[in-house]
Order: C-alpha cells, then sequence, then structure tokens
C-alpha cells in the first residue's frame, strides 16, 4: 500500500507536467494539427458514395447486388483525405452468384451475362435475366495503403 502510495505521489505530478506542456504549447500556437487531422481520418467510419436510387454498400471486398435487374452501371467511388491524387486503386468485379427472384434458389449454371472492363473503376453488367446478381467487388490500395476510403454505386435502370 505505502508502495502505491509512492509511486502515484510521484506519477500524477510528472502526468500534471506533460498535460500542462501540451496545453501550453497548443495555447503558444505550436503545430499539432497534423496529428489532429491523422485521428480524424482514422477516426472516421467507412464512408457510403451517396447515389439516389442506388444499392450501396461500404467496400473492399465487398459484395454488390443488382436488384432483380438485368444490367446496370457499377462504379467505383474513391475519396482521398491524406494526398489527393496520388493513391493507386485497382478495381476487379466478378460475378458469383445468380438468384431466381421467385424462387430464391441460385441459378445454375450462371445464366449469359457480360461484364465490361472488369479491372476498371466503372464496369458495365449486362444480362437477359432479371435476378439478384450478386458481383464481388475487390479494391486494393497501392502505394500509399490506408490513405483512402472507398465506396461504390451500383447504377440500375
Amino acid at each position: 500500500m505505502i508502495r502505491f502510495l509512492l509511486w502515484r505521489r510521484a506519477v500524477r505530478p510528472a502526468a500534471c507536467a506533460v498535460l500542462a506542456a501540451v496545453g501550453c504549447a497548443a495555447v503558444a500556437g505550436c503545430n499539432i494539427q497534423p496529428i489532429t487531422q491523422t485521428l480524424q481520418i482514422l477516426l472516421r467510419p467507412p464512408q457510403v458514395i451517396a447515389s439516389a436510387g442506388a444499392n450501396q454498400v461500404t467496400a473492399v471486398n465487398e459484395e454488390v447486388i443488382l436488384n432483380g435487374s438485368s444490367s446496370g452501371v457499377l462504379m467505383g467511388d474513391n475519396q482521398t483525405f491524406l494526398r489527393p491524387g496520388q493513391v493507386d486503386l485497382t478495381f476487379e468485379w466478378e460475378v458469383i452468384q445468380a438468384i431466381d427472384r421467385a424462387t430464391g434458389q441460385p441459378i445454375e449454371p450462371l445464366p449469359a451475362h457480360t461484364l465490361s472492363n472488369p479491372n476498371a473503376t466503372q464496369a458495365r453488367f449486362q444480362s437477359g435475366i432479371p435476378a439478384d446478381w450478386n458481383i464481388r467487388l475487390t479494391c486494393r490500395l497501392g502505394t500509399l495503403a490506408g490513405a483512402g476510403i472507398t465506396g461504390v454505386r451500383v447504377l440500375t435502370p
């Protein structure tokens, strides 16, 4: 008990001194803004790009569902917060499943479909079958991993 009280007496003044120094530095105009900005980025939740009437998901290794549609434009949107324009993003779109809306069962084999530009930011999906299409998006951040947050927009007719 005595050791704890002595330790507490030694630590509390040191902690107060550190807090006082930080407070004085902030008041004196020291530049602590980069630390604050970094914390804001780390604490910011994943963003969904707003688009009226569209299916929306946050994305990194996410799946997009085209609800009962036989075509659609899939768009990957990135927004960087640290160094705009310096994040290299790679998008990969892949059709993984079609589900019959009437029965809720997967359609096998996969109905005929086309997915143009599967490695681009924007891909166009087309099929003659109106079903619930599960399309996987994989997004990889390049040189500055962690500097961007990605959202997905699916525009259906």
